[in-house]
């Protein structure tokens, strides 16, 4: 690390100073001292990358401090689910590469010794503890089984023998499981033996134990545990370390041997010579061996750590405590990513992460030293420059040494400048530059990097821009600055960018390049460039990182950045490759990173950082089996293996560990629903990778009721309160570092119900009760103004009858007295002899006693209704009308139509009666009108009645705010009646009423 600082502090002070307004004529110096400080950092940072070469091995450990139960593991596992599962001897712990889920003292389970687990055809994992107690896993859920604890007290192993079949072996007895029924195995060996079968190995029926008497003379036996039979048994040394795999049972006594597995599957016991006896290292004192997935064999020493053999090239690789492996190594465990898990007694586990980086330390054989150099030929085959000879295609070619590091391959051989102007081949082919190439200054063609376009012509850069033909013709272009290399594109263009920002594009014409393009591109600093698709250049720079740029319109144009902002190791760009159309390599000044484009997302992996590596890698070179080789400036060469090289037909899986509601765990497979006042959750999702597992990603989108909330972190762990009540969906994509597997998305609906008073049942019954409450209120409030009116219209009525009663009396009483009177008068007219002057004072009494008469008469008739009874509702109308009209004043007509058939009660005469009554005086006292009609109609079991004047009108909602005790008595009655009235009136346009009675018709 210490020479990522001091980069860093180099791009700060270079920052520093060119923010501030200096004067022109110190720009130059500033820039001097400004390189060398650059400089000085960047060879400092050089030296101290030896110093961090001592571990470069991914490792990753695991202790109590980092949450594991306890440091002392007897034994690893790994579920179906992929989560890892620690077996200690105080508990034990479940990883799922974002969080450790203790089971110990703190859980009430007690001190107890674990030493293994096995899982269940559904998903349970039961896990045997040495005292006899089992505890079984399912979900979050723990239940302590011990009601087998007197036969399975000090267990060791159990193994899964298939047909749901457990195999369990305890210190001192062999057990069969069904279904949690356990049956005794008989072992017929002699009682004053001691044996270790709590140790033995499985090959397909069979167990393999060692037994030994008080001479300790040792015997090997051979058992069936499906027939119960010990097949057979030699004398032997004790087995000190045994290891199985499909094929083959090895183990270790005063030396290595294996048994023939054909024998075996015969029930016989044949020692046979070691597969890898000549392989095996020396002086490797081995505590424990194990084959993995691949078949390898791993020899774990306490003391000098772990090796592996490759059984096929024989091939040794060494984890030893020098590249950061903890001592007191005592086993090992593949995970189904092929990471390697190292067990240390008593100081945790480490993981040594599967990484497509790999440091190559030798090549058919041969101990690599010092690489100087790397480049590749027109075949995509490597070639190695190092310190101690020339590597080609994988083989030695040379033991050469070549110091200057500008060397490389093409046409069939290996070619060096050997003193800055002469360009020499191996086969003898040399090149004069001097002669060749017009005022040629030494030094003018000098780079690491060469290309070769797709005629096979070989590119060189520096000063001058280099092509060589096939037939070793020549073409140069001088350039007035320094390029770093040429980057050719399929229709004979060259472009060349300058680290004076200058940029050129030259054609090739006749063997003769020519400039067609030429800008300069401000603070760019290229140090290498390539092209990428669709005309888009990536340029890595000496202080921005990565600028891309598109060729469009005949120009260069700026399209963005990729720098440390967006997690690029470094901001100085030593050189790129594209490895594919949605990957690109690029060497920075402290490590190698893998730019991922996908659909608009940018995912930058440090590959050399997860191998604890900061060197400078300053080329890399594309091989045939999509590998590359890396080459880092201290000189060591790593090779980047092809993704699909690294599969493991593994696929995580992702789920919903647990949910946390108001801080307490429900059930995540049948909890959907939760009430209002159960609204804050924590998420907690699983996916077991171990991968760069820190660096995993994880998406959370929640919707619902409205909303939407977002988070992406690394964290496995998304939280929200206070939702309201709704339906919501949790959407979590999970993305992997270096796109190892394709995002993986997971998904859970829940609902928040709401409280019981914010149900829409609730609402609708609140709703009905209330609706119904208000109808009862208003019914009862216009039955009591009904009751109230029917007692008025009952006074009404009684003061009517009362008229009536008086009416007839005056008419029939008083009338016919004043009548007789009138008579009276008139017979003494004729009898007395009157003067003048006396018979007109007798005349005009006799006028005034007429004029009596006949005002009783109105007032008679105004008062009774008795006309009603009398002649019916149609005349009493019709001689109403006659008696008011006022010729010149106003007029009205009368007319019916069909009322012959008509049948009222006197009620309902009497109240349609006084409703004319009312409309026509009212025309008679506010309307103005000259003319007015009434007119009375029958059909269908109603009678319409229509009264109009031509009058002045009035204004509809005027008269709806302000009715008058007319108007009101007139719609009472109306509604009396079971009827309806309509208005129609405007200003100056009269008014119609029109009043729709149902009543009954005469039966014939």
């Amino acid at each position: 690390m210490p020479c990522v600082f001091l980069q860093c502090l180099g791009d700060f002070v270079a920052k520093f100073i060119f923010c501030k307004k200096i004067p022109p004529s110190f720009i130059q110096p500033l820039s001097l001292i400004l390189n060398m400080l650059k400089t000085a950092c960047f060879f400092i940072g050089f030296l101290l990358s030896f110093w961090l070469k001592a571990q470069q091995l991914p490792l990753e450990t695991y202790t109590p401090a980092q949450g594991l139960v306890d440091a002392r593991i007897n034994k690893i596992f790994q579920d179906s689910k992929g989560r890892m599962y620690f077996l200690t001897r105080e508990g034990f712990s479940i990883f799922d590469g974002q969080r450790f889920d203790n089971y110990g003292t703190a859980n009430n389970i007690g001190t107890e010794i674990f030493n293994d687990i096995v899982e269940d055809k559904n998903g349970t994992t039961r896990i045997f503890s040495f005292s006899g107690n089992v505890y079984t896993v399912t979900g979050n859920s723990i239940t302590i089984d011990s009601s087998k604890k007197d036969i399975l007290q000090e267990t060791n192993k159990v193994f899964d023998i298939g047909n749901n079949e457990k195999l369990v072996l305890t210190n001192h007895f062999v057990l069969k499981e069904k279904n949690n029924a356990y049956k005794k195995l008989a072992i017929n060996i002699p009682t004053s033996n001691y044996h270790d079968i709590e140790n033995a190995i499985r090959f397909n029926n069979y167990l393999i134990f060692s037994s030994s008497n008080d001479n300790n003379r040792f015997k090997i036996y051979l058992y069936n545990y499906q027939t119960e039979q010990l097949c057979d048994s030699i004398i032997n040394s004790r087995m000190l370390v045994t290891t199985a795999n499909k094929e083959k049972v090895c183990f270790f006594s005063d030396s290595w041997h294996q048994y023939d597995t054909t024998a075996l599957n015969n029930g016989k016991l044949k020692v046979i010579p070691f597969f890898l006896e000549e392989t095996v290292p020396k002086n490797f004192s081995v505590s424990f061996a194990q084959f993995d997935n691949d078949n390898n064999l791993w020899l774990v020493s306490r003391e000098k750590g772990y090796c592996r053999i490759n059984p096929v090239n024989k091939k040794l690789t060494y984890y030893t405590t020098e590249e950061g492996i903890l001592n007191s190594a005592s086993s090992i465990f593949e995970d189904n990513e092929k990471n390697y898990w190292f067990i240390s007694s008593g100081r945790g586990v480490q993981k040594l992460q599967r990484s497509p980086l790999v440091k190559v330390d030798a090549i058919d054989h041969n101990k690599l030293e010092f690489v100087s150099g790397i480049s590749s030929s027109e075949n995509n085959e490597a070639y190695i420059n190092t310190s101690n000879g020339i590597f080609f295609a994988n083989k030695k070619i040379s033991s050469k040494k070549i110091e200057d590091r500008y060397s490389f391959y093409w046409q069939g051989q290996y070619w060096q400048f050997t003193d800055y102007k002469t360009l020499a081949g191996s086969g003898g082919t040399v090149f004069h530059m001097e002669q060749l190439i017009e005022h040629f200054v030494p030094k003018d063609i000098q780079t690491s990097h060469t290309a070769i376009d797709k005629e096979g012509r070989l590119l060189i850069a520096g000063n001058t821009v280099l092509l060589i033909n096939k037939n070793y013709s020549l073409a140069y272009y001088k350039l007035p600055y320094f390029c770093d290399n040429v980057i050719a594109d399929d229709n004979n263009t060259y472009w060349c960018f300058l680290r004076s920002n200058y940029v050129i594009r030259l054609e090739l014409q006749n063997n003769v390049f020519v400039r067609t393009y030429y800008k300069l591109l401000y603070d760019l600093n290229p140090r290498y460039a390539i092209k990428w698709d669709n005309n888009i250049f990536m340029i890595g720079t000496r202080m921005n990182g990565i600028k891309i740029f598109q060729w469009q319109h005949e120009d260069l144009r700026p399209l963005g950045t990729i720098d440390k902002k967006n997690g690029l190791s470094n901001n100085f760009v030593n050189v790129l490759l594209q490895k594919n159309s949605k990957r690109l390599l690029a060497g920075t000044g402290t490590g190698l990173d893998m730019i991922s484009f996908n659909a608009g997302d940018t995912i930058i992996e440090n590959l050399s950082a997860r191998n604890t590596i900061f060197s400078s890698f300053n080329n890399l070179v594309a091989l045939k089996d999509s590998s590359v080789l890396c080459h880092t400036l201290d000189g060591q060469l790593f090779r980047l293996e092809n993704a699909d090289s690294l599969s493991s037909n593994f696929i995580p899986k992702v789920f919903i560990k647990d949910i946390l509601v108001n801080s307490k765990p429900v059930d995540v497979t049948t909890q959907h629903r939760f009430t209002y006042n159960n609204n804050n959750f924590t998420f907690r999702v699983s996916a077991p990778s171990f991968l760069d597992n820190r660096n995993m990603k994880f998406h959370f989108v929640l919707t619902g009721n409205g909303g939407q909330w977002e988070q992406q972190t690394t964290s496995a762990d998304f939280q929200t309160n206070n939702l309201l009540p709704g339906k919501y969906e949790l959407a979590v994509t999970v993305q992997y570092p270096g796109k190892f597997y394709p995002d993986h998305q997971l998904r859970y609906a829940f609902v928040v119900t709401p409280p019981f008073w914010r149900t829409w049942w609730f609402i609708a019954l609140t709703i009905l009760l209330i609706t119904g409450l208000i109808f009862s209120l208003v019914r009862r409030y216009y039955q009591r103004q009904l009751e109230k009116q029917k007692i008025v219209l009952e006074k009404e009525l009684a003061i009517e009858q009362e008229r009536t009663r008086m009416s007839r009396e005056l008419h029939d009483g008083l009338g016919s007295m004043l009548s007789g009177i009138k008579h009276s008068f008139a017979a003494m007219r004729n009898q007395l002899a009157l003067s003048d002057s006396e018979s007109l004072k007798f005349h005009s009494n006799i006028d005034k006693l007429n004029e009596s008469i006949k005002e009783l008469r109105n007032i008679s008739h105004s008062m009774a209704s008795d006309s009603l009874l009398k002649y019916g509702l149609e005349n009493s109308l019709r001689d109403y009308c006659r008696n008011i009209s006022e010729p010149g004043v106003l007029t009205i007509s009368f007319t019916a139509i069909d009322t012959g058939s008509i049948q009222l009660t006197e009620e309902q005469s009497f109240h349609i009666f006084r409703i004319v009554q009312e409309l026509l005086q009212n025309i008679l006292k506010h309307a103005d009108a000259k003319h007015a009609i009434l007119q009375i109609s029958y059909n269908a079991k109603r009678l319409y009645i229509a009264v109009e004047d031509d009058g002045k009108g009035f204004e509809m909602n005027e008269i709806k705010h302000k009715k008058g005790l007319g108007l009101k008595n007139i719609e009472t009655r109306v509604k009396i009646l079971k009827g309806r009235i309509d208005y129609q009136s405007s200003s100056l346009k009269g008014t119609s009423v029109l009043i729709e009675v149902p009543c009954d018709a005469k039966n014939n």
